[in-house]
C-alpha cells in the first residue's frame, strides 16, 4: 500500500472540508432576501430557551422514530463502507485503477436520484411511501446483490473484465436507489421542523439537524466498528497476508463466506428495523 498517497489524500480532503465549512459559516442566508427577512424578524434566542427547545424536540414522537431509524440506517451504512474495502481487495480483487473508475461512476447515481427519480417518486407516491419503497428495494436486495451472487457462485470469476463490469453495474443501481432513500429521509426530517412549529410555535431546525449530524457520525462509527471487530476476525482478515487471503484461495473461501453471511444477517436486522 502507498502510505504516502494516503497522507496526501487526507491532506487534500482536510483542506477541501475546511474551505467548504468556512464558506458555509460565512452566512449564505443573508444572500437570500426572503430568508433574510425571516431571520431579521425573529425574536432573539435566550440561553433559557435552549433546554425548552431540546425538550420539545426530544418528546416529539416523530423525531424519536426518525432518530432511531436513522441511527440503525447509518449503522448499516457504516458496515457497508467498512466492508467495501474488503469487497474490493479480498472478495472481488478489484485493482486501484478500477476502484478509481468505479468512484467516478458514482456521480451518475447522484444526479439520477437528486434530479429525476426521487422527485418523481415523491410526486406520485408521497414522501413517506416513496422513501419506504426506495429503502426496501435498496437495502433488502440491491446493496447486497453482488454478494448474494458471489456466495451462490453466480458472479463472474475474479481478475477478469467481467467482474468489474458486473460489480460496477450492481453498485450503480444500488446506490441510485439508496440515494433516493436518503433524500426521502432528509425531507421527512425537514418536515419535523414544520410540524414542531405548528405544535409548539417554535422552529427547532438548528437542534434537529445538529442531532442528525451526531446520529450520522455515531451510526457510521458503530457500523465500522462492527466490521473491524466482528467481521474481519471471522474472515481471517485481522492481519491478512497480501495475495494469500482471497476468494480464489480455497483455504480461505469458507472463512470469507461465513463473514459474508454474518454481515448480511446484521445488515438485514438493522435495515429492517430502520
Amino acid at each position: 500500500f502507498n502510505i504516502k498517497g494516503y497522507e496526501d489524500y487526507g491532506t487534500l480532503v482536510t483542506i477541501a472540508a475546511a474551505i467548504t465549512m468556512t464558506i458555509s459559516t460565512v452566512g449564505t442566508h443573508s444572500q437570500i432576501p426572503h430568508q433574510n427577512k425571516l431571520v431579521q424578524g425573529a425574536p432573539p434566542l435566550r440561553v433559557s430557551d435552549i433546554p425548552r427547545k431540546y425538550g420539545a424536540l426530544l418528546t416529539d414522537q416523530s423525531f424519536i422514530a426518525l432518530f432511531f431509524s436513522q441511527l440503525l440506517s447509518q449503522t448499516a451504512w457504516g458496515m457497508y463502507v467498512g466492508f467495501l474495502y474488503i469487497l474490493n481487495i479480498f472478495i472481488f480483487k478489484i485493482n486501484s485503477q478500477q476502484i478509481a473508475a468505479y468512484a467516478l461512476w458514482n456521480y451518475v447515481p447522484f444526479f439520477l436520484a437528486a434530479f429525476i427519480l426521487s422527485p418523481l417518486s415523491m410526486i406520485y407516491f408521497g414522501k413517506k411511501w416513496a422513501t419506504f419503497g426506495w429503502g426496501v428495494v435498496a437495502t433488502a436486495v440491491l446493496l447486497n446483490l453482488s454478494l448474494l451472487l458471489r456466495i451462490t457462485d453466480n458472479f463472474p470469476e475474479n481478475c477478469t473484465g467481467a467482474v468489474f463490469t458486473a460489480f460496477t453495474a450492481c453498485s450503480l443501481v444500488a446506490h441510485t436507489c439508496y440515494m433516493c432513500y436518503s433524500i426521502g429521509g432528509a425531507t421527512l426530517n425537514a418536515d419535523l421542523v414544520e410540524s414542531g412549529e405548528m405544535r409548539t410555535g417554535d422552529r427547532n431546525e438548528g437542534v434537529l439537524f445538529g442531532f442528525q449530524n451526531i446520529v450520522d457520525k455515531a451510526g457510521v462509527g458503530i457500523g465500522s466498528s462492527i466490521t473491524s471487530s466482528v467481521l474481519q476476525p471471522v474472515g481471517c482478515l485481522t492481519y491478512p497476508t497480501p495475495g494469500l487471503v482471497s476468494w480464489d484461495n480455497p483455504v480461505y473461501r469458507p472463512h470469507l463466506r461465513n463473514m459474508i453471511h454474518i454481515y448480511l444477517a446484521i445488515r438485514a436486522v438493522c435495515d429492517f428495523l430502520s
